[in-house]
């Protein structure tokens, strides 16, 4: 069974037993590394130009202050004159800390990562989708305001490989990631 079909498995299995546990929303940010790295005459210039990454997002609250996150992160991605896109799917433990109007948290776990759509100039490459996994790990603050939590954190992937294929050798992707993310759930 694949890992999306997996996820709303758990959340809607988690749904009876805390119905009033459960938050979506969205997450919104921007990366704060690029996500190729130049192989030959590295440059600092044109590296990627679309920096955001956006998407839903839902949490299940399970004892205490400890949770269960997943997102659906879609970010688009440039290097010089190739493009594509990517979907993230991370699925992560998180632990709040204390009970005031603004909590801290840490948060880990494991992220699928698929690359689609690869494009050079105004040709699609003959390149299947490529998918990854990698280790997070993150933390950030909680406001909690009435009916609604807003949540800025900063969080690192570690990708087990190389996204981009063999034949693209002037560059490969860069295994280490950090974002910055905002999330409004409800």
């Amino acid at each position: 069974m694949k890992f999306t079909a997996i996820v709303p498995i758990l959340f809607l299995a988690a749904a009876p037993a805390y119905p009033q546990r459960i938050c979506f929303g969205a997450r919104a940010g921007v990366p704060l590394n690029d996500a190729f790295k130049a192989i030959q005459n590295p440059t600092p210039f044109n590296l990627e130009s679309k920096r955001y990454t956006v998407g839903p997002t839902v949490e299940v609250r399970l004892i205490g202050g400890l949770w269960v996150e997943a997102d659906a992160l879609y970010r688009t991605v440039e290097y010089s004159t190739v493009s594509g896109r990517t979907w993230e799917f991370p699925l992560l433990a998180k632990y709040v800390h204390g009970g005031g109007r603004v909590r801290p948290f840490l948060n880990g776990g494991f992220s699928f990562h698929r690359l689609s759509g690869l494009s050079q100039f105004a040709r699609t490459l003959s390149v299947e989708e490529r998918t990854n996994t990698g280790a997070v790990a993150g933390g950030g603050l909680e406001l909690r305001l009435p009916f609604i939590k807003i949540s800025p954190e900063i969080r690192y992937t570690r990708w087990g490989g190389n996204l981009i294929p063999a034949a693209l050798a002037e560059f490969t992707s860069n295994r280490n990631q950090a974002v910055f993310l905002v999330g409004i759930t409800f």
